[in-house]
């Protein structure tokens, strides 16, 4: 329905997709005359646009619509606004008189400010489709992203115009400048800003800032090692999280991370973005350690684009040193071709080689190909996976990183090793539709945790023996 706002202002609200202006004399309703001929005018409009009606010939404006009945109609007549079966305002006026002409005053609305958009967040459609509020997301702020505010601001007017007819409600003033507000990223939360008309109070518009981010808990693995055999002979030794034979594999002892999104309305609330559902675009795959070209996953060889099949992701990143003060060849480390690149730059040997360093790109993941099997991102439902499980509001991943030491690496003393610092995170994709391509935001602290797979090799025995395997939080190797 229409609400009459103050004197001459009219608000068009709801779902219905034109106003119509219509005027009576003599008990009858007649068609509208249009400068262009006699017509039922039907006018579009936009929800929270304010319309004025006022008397007078303005029929020099050129979004001004003559209200009067047809020619040779005698006596007074009616005009009022209709928006769906509601009627809204009216009037009379004399045919011979005045009359009222209707024109757009200015758009009411709350929309980002320029440079927010991409940068801090973004506009989400509501889950409520076209009749929903309006959203905008952004991350809390963070090294990457470190504005203090999402800022909004109502176009069209000057400061004067809208300090006359609207006020804010929600949020903090942006200092001198009456058309725009501020929210704070300092915190998740949820902030309600409105535009409201000042003689009545009256809500003309409403925007909902998010600001999303995650509470991480991380469960630590268990490091492991043991020795490899097949029909009684010794191919090797492993060193793993949890990585016992397959008859003892116990995933209960790996890595298990549960991300829980703040605030939990966003994922809760009957009124909220929606961010349900498959990415709309891949997730980072660029930006490695010199910060340009594409990214694969050192061992497995694949790309990481296709690492998240949800708009709410958990990533890893993580960073590698191969320890080989023996100066084993490359040609001898790859007869394990399990380990892809790996061991590329041990031609010619390096004592200590660092082979990946963590991603330029703060959200990407580099130690992330799979949607499958490590994680469940569907805050919008519980889950009772055996090791994924979580309840709703939750993302969760598990890891459990390994090395094989192959005997033939082997000889009288030699040592060998892998360090390896990881960073789990969580992240979203935000995106409004219409701008070119989507943008993944990091939604969560870092959990910094590590693995370390260290042997000897005891050539009486000709195996390799546990020299300092451990996991555990944090990068302290």
């Amino acid at each position: 329905a229409g609400d009459l706002l103050q004197e001459g202002i009219v608000k068009l609200t709801g779902g219905s997709s034109s106003l119509t202006i219509c005027c009576t004399y003599g008990g009858a309703t007649w068609e509208l005359s249009r400068r262009s001929g006699p017509a039922n005018f039907t006018m579009p409009f936009s929800r929270g646009v304010l319309y004025e009606f006022k008397l007078g010939a303005d029929t020099a404006a050129p979004a001004a619509i003559d209200l009067q009945p047809q020619p040779g109609s005698p006596g007074t007549w009616s005009w009022w606004v209709e928006v769906g079966d509601g009627q809204a305002a009216g009037g009379t006026s004399s045919p011979t008189g005045d009359h009222p002409t209707a024109k757009a005053l200015l758009p009411v609305e709350i929309v980002p400010d320029d440079g927010q958009v991409g940068v801090t967040g973004d506009l989400i459609p509501s889950v409520n489709g076209p009749d929903g509020d309006g959203h905008y997301v952004s991350p809390k702020k963070s090294e990457e992203i470190p504005d203090d505010y999402v800022v909004l601001k109502a176009p069209g007017y000057d400061d004067a115009k809208f300090d006359e007819l609207l006020e804010w409600e929600g949020g903090e003033a942006v200092p001198g400048e009456s058309t725009k507000r501020q929210v704070k990223r300092d915190a998740a939360g949820r902030t309600a800003v409105k535009l409201k008309v000042k003689a009545t109070g009256e809500v003309a518009q409403a925007m909902n800032v998010w600001v999303v981010w995650c509470e991480t808990t991380a469960q630590p693995g268990t490091a492991e090692f043991f020795h490899v055999t097949q029909g009684g002979e010794y191919l090797g030794s492993r060193a793993g999280v949890a990585k016992l034979p397959a008859s003892e594999l116990n995933p209960a002892r790996w890595w298990r991370f549960s991300f829980r999104i703040l605030p939990p309305l966003v994922i809760t609330a009957e009124e909220r973005p929606n961010l349900h559902g498959e990415n709309e675009s891949p997730v980072p795959s660029e930006g490695g350690s010199d910060g340009e070209g594409e990214v694969y996953h050192i061992v497995r060889i694949n790309s990481l684009a296709g690492s998240a099949s949800t708009k709410w992701d958990v990533s890893r990143a993580m960073q590698v040193t191969i320890n080989n003060p023996n100066l084993i060849p490359e040609a001898t480390l790859k007869t394990s071709p399990a380990y892809g690149n790996l061991f590329k730059n041990q031609t010619p040997p390096k004592e200590s080689d660092q082979v990946v360093v963590f991603p330029v790109n703060p959200v990407m993941g580099n130690d992330d190909s799979d949607v499958v099997l490590d994680e469940d991102t569907n805050p919008y439902a519980a889950s009772a996976h055996l090791f994924l499980g979580h309840p709703v509001g939750e993302i969760t991943s598990i890891d459990a990183p390994w090395l094989d030491f192959d005997k033939r690496w082997g000889a009288d003393g030699h040592r060998f090793g892998i360090e390896v610092s990881f960073r789990e995170f969580a992240r979203v994709e935000l995106w409004d539709g219409e701008r070119e391509g989507a943008t993944w935001f990091r939604i969560s602290d870092y959990h910094d945790w590590h693995f370390v797979a260290e042997a000897k090799f005891d050539d009486p025995l000709e195996k390799w023996n546990d020299d300092g395997t451990a996991t555990g939080n944090g990068h302290d190797l």
